[in-house]
C-alpha cells in the first residue's frame, strides 16, 4: 500500500536519531502514530515500517482505524496496518476499502476537491450524487462536506483505490 501524498510523518533526522529497529541513522524519522505495549513511541525509519522489522519487533501497528468494507485479503490488511506509515487523525475513523482491497491514503483533500464534491451536493439527487465515495457515512453529510477546509475543524482526507483509480473520502474533526 502507499501513500502519496504530503502526509509530514516523515521528518527530516536533523538530530541523527537512531531508528531503533535497525540501528542506523537515516535521513528521514517517523513521526506518525505507533500503536504498542511500550510507553514511548519509537524512533523508527521508513525501510523498517515498509519491510514489517519495526512492527515485528515492537508488535506494534501504525494505524488504529477500522476497515469501511470488506476485505478478504489478509496480507492486504497486514500491510496496511503493519508496514504503512500512519496518519495523525484527529480522529481515526475508518480506512476505505474498494474493489475489496485497502485505498491508498492520498492526502487531505485540497479545496478545489471539496468544492467540486459540494457542487454534486447541489445538483438533483442531492448525497445521493457522491455518497458511494464516502463509505462508512449513512446519513446525509452534505452540510459537514459543505464545513470542510484543509486547514478547518471539519477536514476531508483522500484515498485512492488501488486497482480502479476510483477516489475514496473520510471526515476528520478536531
Amino acid at each position: 500500500l502507499k501513500a502519496t501524498g504530503g502526509t509530514g510523518v516523515l521528518v527530516a533526522n536533523d538530530v541523527k536519531t537512531k531508528c531503533y529497529s535497525c540501528l542506523t541513522v537515516p535521513d528521514y524519522i517517523y513521526s506518525g502514530p505507533c500503536y504498542h505495549t511500550g510507553e514511548d513511541d519509537p524512533a523508527l525509519c521508513a525501510s523498517c515500517i515498509a519491510n514489517g522489522s519495526a512492527a515485528a519487533k515492537f508488535k506494534c501497528t501504525f494505524s488504529g482505524a477500522e476497515l469501511l468494507g470488506k476485505c478478504s485479503d489478509k496480507a492486504s490488511i497486514k500491510e496496511l496496518f503493519e508496514r504503512t506509515p500512519g496518519f495523525p487523525f484527529f480522529n481515526e475513523g475508518g480506512w476505505p476499502v474498494h474493489c475489496q482491497e485497502p485505498c491508498a491514503l492520498i492526502s487531505l483533500a485540497p479545496t478545489s476537491e471539496i468544492n467540486k464534491l459540494v457542487a454534486m451536493t447541489k445538483k438533483k439527487g442531492g448525497w445521493s450524487n457522491v455518497k458511494e465515495l464516502f463509505p462508512g457515512e449513512t446519513n446525509d453529510s452534505s452540510d459537514m462536506l459543505a464545513d470542510c477546509a484543509p486547514d478547518g475543524d471539519i477536514t476531508l482526507v483522500a484515498y485512492e483505490c488501488l486497482r480502479c483509480q476510483t477516489r475514496q473520502y473520510t471526515f476528520d474533526m478536531s
